[in-house]
């Protein structure tokens, strides 16, 4: 078990987090991973077929066997991803927090990360530390393919107030966690790029409960229920993030390290395109660099 600088904050290897009868857990939903995995799962033996049987047929469509087994080998490996995503749910290690009487035990890395070689991967926050938790919904723009902000994103975060703001050591496990990739995975460069906590400041931590790859169970208005017969709970707060062109460049920078450690790292790289004119490969590798 390692603690933190000022010894509020323990982290813990997986084994060494308790597990009691009856307690409150709250983890990644299966439902929109195994609808996904059905859909594309489904597409991906449409086109096969398709492209099996139409040349064959006297219907006039032979030509279509040229869109259906491109479409038809994207399908198969989205589905090798929703897979993944399915396995990693029914996994015991799919537990986002846990509610126990001496306080909260959360899970830093991610479901889909389960595989990371490495220790810690949560942290335990004391009942006495906790100063209050609230529901904040962020509504945010995102970058299209054309290079414009044409759509929005609303993302629902729990977060969790602490009487002690020097989150500084939780930092540097997230840091950390950022940099983990496990040899061999066939898709994705060796990692998932979902990272659902971040540290804010003064002694906020910010959890992504429901998001871009984010569903976690119950919803938020019931885990608030929940987790407010043993902690104070502040009234739900709604951040909107005005359009990129309208904020100073330290703030436009900001929210290129603040996409990074949400792990949209795509995002980040359209901005860093944006903001200093790099090529795609450049952008790449300055945001690479942002998360060591």
């Amino acid at each position: 078990m390692a603690r933190s600088a000022n010894d509020a904050l323990q982290f813990l290897a997986e084994d060494e987090v308790p597990r009691r009868p009856g307690e409150v857990v709250f983890r990644e939903g299966l439902t929109r991973n195994l609808v996904g995995f059905i859909i594309y799962g489904g597409l991906t033996v449409l086109f096969w077929l398709a492209a099996t049987v139409l040349p064959m047929g006297r219907w006039g469509y032979g030509e279509l066997v040229y869109f259906a087994y491109p479409a038809g080998v994207f399908g198969l490996l989205v589905s090798a991803l929703s897979w993944r995503s399915v396995r990693g749910t029914l996994a015991d290690s799919n537990w986002l927090l846990r509610m126990a009487p001496e306080g909260l035990y959360l899970r830093y890395r991610s479901y889909l990360n389960r595989d990371f070689p490495g220790q810690p991967v949560a942290v335990f926050l004391p009942k006495r530390e906790i100063k209050w938790l609230r529901q904040m919904r962020e509504v945010g723009r995102r970058i299209g393919e054309s290079g414009e902000e044409t759509w929005t994103v609303r993302l629902d975060r729990l977060e969790i107030k602490l009487r002690q703001e020097d989150l500084s050591a939780l930092n540097e496990q997230l840091k950390a966690e950022r940099q983990r990739y496990a040899a061999g995975r066939f898709i994705g460069k060796g990692k998932s790029n979902h990272y659902p906590v971040r540290a804010l400041p003064e002694g906020i931590i910010q959890i992504e409960w429901k998001g871009m790859q984010s569903a976690t169970k119950p919803k938020i208005g019931r885990a608030l229920e929940l987790l407010g017969r043993a902690y104070p709970t502040e009234a739900a707060g709604q951040r909107e993030q005005p359009p990129i062109k309208d904020l100073d460049r330290e703030a436009q920078e900001a929210e290129v390290l603040a996409l990074t450690e949400a792990g949209e790292t795509i995002q980040a790289v359209k901005l860093a395109r944006q903001l200093y004119g790099f090529s795609l490969t450049e952008a790449k590798a300055f945001v690479d660099g942002l998360s060591k």
